[in-house]
């Protein structure tokens, strides 16, 4: 995938994480000759019983 492609692919995941109230870890690793974008990690948080009757 491109450089380009990529990044945007990132955002749109950030975005829709964002839309949803989750939260997302995303790393960037440079090499010599390998550009890696990571998606770490997406979090839910799920509210007990007690917390969503409040």
């Amino acid at each position: 995938m491109t450089k380009d492609k990529a990044l945007k692919l990132s955002e749109e995941i950030q975005s829709l994480c964002h839309q949803h109230g989750l939260w997302v870890t995303i790393e960037h690793e440079n090499k010599p000759d390998l550009r890696i974008i990571r998606i770490k990690e997406i979090s839910i948080k799920v509210q007990s019983e007690k917390q969503h009757l409040n």
